[in-house]
């Protein structure tokens, strides 16, 4: 399903440089949707190809006219270099993919949830499944993934009590390069984990990035677990910001440590984005945190990369709706944001830095009576010396 949208956004957007004042133009270069009129689709994570394309993994699920919940798949879509459509492929019975690696000879490495099961699967550039693993764990839901540093991968889960619709720990599972499951960790100094993302850190320790509740207050404060290379436990910690975070993704920093970004609420539900830097022993460095009352305001992280030159890019949305951008510099300092207005829900949940250093979004396009499809737009980046003026509008084309 596409539906072309057309947004007139005033954007005044304004960087301070050491050399003067520049202006960082920003236009939709394009804006695809993929989907039927029966089922929902949507995109949990996205790969750049080597030829230039990308891939989605998410699920397809339920048969939307009749209301019915219908069979969930595991649904992978291949675009070209331009967001075109090429083909789709529905793996794993009962699947739902949340994480896409790069594999060998242009193909790549999908892992996901097949009822209380781990599932993972080696697929070639063409879709074919080589080879696929399932792994049975009660209560299991997988949430990331990352290749390894000896070839093999590393998936992280939440385990659910039965019964019990909140998830209570993690489990980190590594496997060789064929799927063979090597060894699984699951220790944690608190009481109830909440796995969100998963890094091979620089000196090949295992970071899981979430939410705990590390004592009897009940608030849950972002954390951090440290997972040696075998699989022993080696460290926790916590950041504290508001009353409810979770740490959703771990970035090496170009300058040594690691970027942390995430989300926080307080009592009143109010959410809002963060990143913190931390050195390589965990000390911070700095903190950046949206304000409730600024226009970041109920923003839901979806993902964040670094670029080229060491800034730091979060993608999320806005009020369950309009696609929403937010640049760091490398120091912590909020250059610019800058919210896309649409006429149908953007929930972005994942991104990737293309070599031009323009950023593409995926996640999920959702209507109000209609299923929801895969979701795949691209945001182009120029950067021009303006003399002070401020280039505005931006006349923005999604299609």
């Amino acid at each position: 399903m596409k539906i072309n949208l057309l947004v007139c956004i005033c954007a005044c957007i304004l960087t301070t440089a050491t050399a003067g004042r520049t202006s960082l133009a920003q236009t939709i270069e394009w804006d695809h949707h993929h989907g039927d009129s029966t089922t929902d689709t949507g995109a949990a994570d996205l790969l750049q190809t080597t030829d230039g394309g990308y891939i989605t993994v998410g699920s397809s699920s339920g048969r939307w006219e009749t209301g019915t919940a219908g069979d969930t798949t595991g649904y992978i879509v291949r675009f070209d270099r331009n967001g075109h459509f090429q083909w789709d492929r529905k793996v794993g019975q009962g699947a739902s993919l949340v994480s896409i690696l790069p594999w060998q000879q242009n193909g790549f490495v999908v892992a996901g949830t097949v009822v209380d099961s781990l599932y993972i699967a080696a697929l070639d550039s063409t879709g074919r499944v080589t080879w696929q693993r399932r792994q049975p764990l009660q209560g299991v839901r997988v949430r990331a993934s990352v290749a390894t540093r000896d070839g093999g991968y590393a998936i992280l889960g939440s385990i659910q009590l039965i019964g019990s619709h909140t998830p209570k720990g993690f489990i980190l599972c590594k496997y060789d390069a064929i799927g063979t499951l090597e060894w699984s960790a699951s220790r944690s100094p608190y009481s109830l984990v909440i796995p969100a993302t998963l890094l091979q850190g620089n000196d090949g320790t295992f970071i899981i990035g979430g939410t705990a509740m590390p004592d009897s207050s009940h608030t849950n404060s972002a954390v951090l677990l440290y997972i040696d290379s075998a699989g022993g436990f080696r460290r926790a910690q916590t950041i504290a910001i508001g009353d409810f975070s979770m740490v959703d993704k771990i970035l090496t920093a170009a300058d040594g440590g690691y970027i942390l970004g995430g989300w926080s609420s307080d009592t009143t539900f109010h959410e809002s984005v963060f990143v913190v830097h931390i050195d390589d022993s965990g000390r911070e460095q700095w903190r950046t945190e949206s304000s409730a009352s600024s226009a970041q305001f109920n923003v839901v992280f979806g993902s964040m990369t670094t670029m080229s030159n060491g800034d730091i890019i979060v993608a999320g949305s806005r009020a369950q709706q309009d696609p929403y951008l937010l640049r760091l510099n490398s120091q912590g300092y909020i250059t610019w944001d800058s919210t896309y207005p649409t006429d149908v829900g953007h929930y972005i949940l994942s991104l990737v830095r293309t070599p031009d250093d323009d950023i593409v979004l995926a996640g999920s396009a959702l209507y109000p009576l209609a299923p929801s499809d895969v979701l795949l737009f691209k945001i182009g980046f120029a950067i021009s010396a303006m003399d002070g003026k401020e280039a505005c509008p931006l006349k923005l084309d999604l299609r």
